[in-house]
């Protein structure tokens, strides 16, 4: 660590910190609106219902929006480290960026396993008229999201294992003390 912080470094740091805070919101909107499962004037919430009718989606429902608030959190403090070239910030950072990767395709393989044919069936039963138009914004809704939610987590797994930007993590040599000088 030469006292200068790279610039791909300030930029992971700051992307780390607004991406975190994105998450947290998320996570947060997410527990909301698994809690307000009723619509506003009592009605019960066709979406919703097909969550709170499947337990694997129920789980799922309580488990991602929980792990993505903790992990923000991670990705939060990361940053806020990154900025001030802190080893462990990088290493949190791939922590992150595993679990981002992983989050993308487990996300992916659910919306197509368990939220897809939920959805599918709640729009048969409710709205049937635009169920192939549902299916297919809900095909492209999957692939988009695992495409997108995939950019970042590569982006961190590939950026800071590069020799450079490990480079800038490393501490400085600590001034021995030399024979000549009696210490």
């Amino acid at each position: 660590m030469n006292g200068e912080r790279p610039t791909v470094v300030t930029v992971f740091g700051v992307v780390n910190i607004v991406y975190g805070g994105l998450g947290v919101f998320v996570a947060g909107c997410g527990a909301l609106s698994l809690a307000l499962t009723r619509g506003p004037m009592g009605q019960q919430n066709p979406g919703a219902e097909a969550i709170l009718n499947n337990p694997a989606l129920l789980t799922w429902s309580v488990v991602n929006p929980t792990l993505t608030f903790f992990f923000s959190l991670l990705l939060i403090a990361a940053g806020i480290g990154l900025l001030g070239l802190r080893p462990w910030a990088r290493t949190a950072s791939l922590v992150w960026g595993v679990y981002g990767a992983l989050k993308a395709v487990a996300s992916a393989v659910i919306g197509v396993l368990l939220v897809f044919p939920a959805m599918s069936e709640m729009m048969r039963q409710n709205s049937g008229q635009f169920g192939a138009a549902f299916q297919g914004g809900m095909v492209f809704g999957v692939v988009a999201a695992a495409i997108i939610g995939l950019v970042y987590p590569v982006c961190i797994l590939y950026f800071m294992t590069r020799p450079s930007f490990i480079e800038a993590f490393k501490e400085p040599p600590q001034d021995l003390p030399s024979a000549a000088s009696g210490q």
